[in-house]
C-alpha cells in the first residue's frame, strides 16, 4: 500500500508541476497588472495633485510631459522621449476618471490566495457586480489619432481596460483547464478507506488485546509492549496518512509538491 501511494505521487508529478508552472506564471501576470493599476491610481493622481498638470481657475491649460503618465492604452515605459502637451480642465478630469477606474479595478483584483483558493474548488474567476462594465462588449472605437487624445478619450481607455482584463481571465481559465484535468487523478478514496481498515486492524486486533493480556508476576512485560508497540504503530499510521493528503493536497498550487 505503501508503495502504491508513492507511485501515485509520482504519477501525478508531472501534471501537477504542469500546473503549478501555469499559476506561477498567471500569478507573476497578475503581480505585474495590480503594479501597474497603482502605478496608475496612485502615480497619475500625484502628479496631478503636484501641480504639473493641475489646471487651476486662472489658467486655461499647463504644458506637461505626456510621457510621464500611464493609462490602460498606455502602459509603464510606453515611450522614452519626452511628450510635451497642454492640458486643459477636461483633460484633467478625464485623467482623474481614468485614474479612479484604476483605483477600482485594483481595489477588486484578488490576491494570489484567493486565486489559489478559487483553483482549488475549481471555480471561475467572474467579474465583480462592481465592475461589469469589463464584461460588456467592446465597441468598434476609431483610434483617437494622436497620444493626448487617446489619453484622455475614456471610452477609449475603458475598451483597454477590458481588453486587459480578458487576457488575464483568459490566463486564469488555463489554469483552470490544467487544474480540472489534474483533480481526477488526485482522487483518494481507495487509500482512504485501506488506511482505516488499517488503523482498526491496529486497534482491534493488536492494541485492545494487549491491554487484556496476562503478563507474568512482577513482571512489566505487558507495559513494555504496549508502549512500544503503540507509537510504532501510530509513526506508521501517520506516515501514511500524510502521504494520502499529500497527494489529496496536490491540488492546492499554492503549496510546494514534494
Amino acid at each position: 500500500m505503501v508503495n502504491r501511494i508513492l507511485q501515485k505521487r509520482d504519477e501525478i508529478r508531472p501534471a501537477r508541476d504542469s500546473a503549478q508552472g501555469a499559476f506561477e506564471h498567471f500569478a507573476a501576470t497578475a503581480k505585474e497588472f495590480r503594479a501597474y493599476l497603482d502605478r496608475m491610481a496612485e502615480g497619475n493622481e500625484r502628479l496631478l495633485r503636484d501641480g504639473e498638470a493641475l489646471v487651476d481657475e486662472e489658467s486655461a491649460a499647463v504644458p506637461v510631459d505626456l510621457a510621464r503618465f500611464v493609462t490602460f492604452a498606455h502602459g509603464p515605459g510606453w515611450t522614452n522621449a519626452p511628450v510635451d502637451v497642454q492640458l486643459n480642465r477636461d483633460d484633467v478630469r478625464a485623467l482623474r476618471e481614468l485614474s479612479q477606474l484604476a483605483h477600482e479595478i485594483r481595489a477588486r483584483l484578488p490576491e494570489d490566495r484567493r486565486f489559489a483558493r478559487l483553483l482549488r474548488r475549481g471555480k471561475e474567476w467572474k467579474t465583480p457586480h462592481e465592475l461589469q462594465w469589463l464584461s460588456e462588449p467592446d465597441d468598434d472605437l476609431p483610434d483617437p489619432g494622436s497620444v493626448l487624445a487617446a489619453m484622455v478619450a475614456v471610452p477609449f481607455q475603458r475598451s483597454a481596460a477590458r481588453h486587459r482584463w480578458r487576457l488575464l481571465q483568459s490566463e486564469y481559465n488555463g489554469v483552470l483547464a490544467a487544474v480540472r484535468a489534474l483533480r481526477p487523478r488526485l482522487e483518494t478514496f481507495t487509500f482512504s478507506s485501506l488506511w482505516l481498515v488499517l488503523a482498526a486492524l491496529f486497534a482491534c486486533g493488536l492494541v485492545a488485546p494487549l491491554f487484556y493480556l496476562t503478563a507474568r508476576p512482577s513482571s512489566s512485560s505487558r507495559a513494555w509492549l504496549l508502549w512500544t508497540f503503540i507509537p510504532i504503530a501510530a509513526l506508521f499510521l501517520l506516515f501514511m496518512l500524510a502521504e494520502i493528503l499529500r497527494v489529496r493536497r496536490a491540488i492546492d498550487l499554492k503549496r510546494p509538491y514534494w
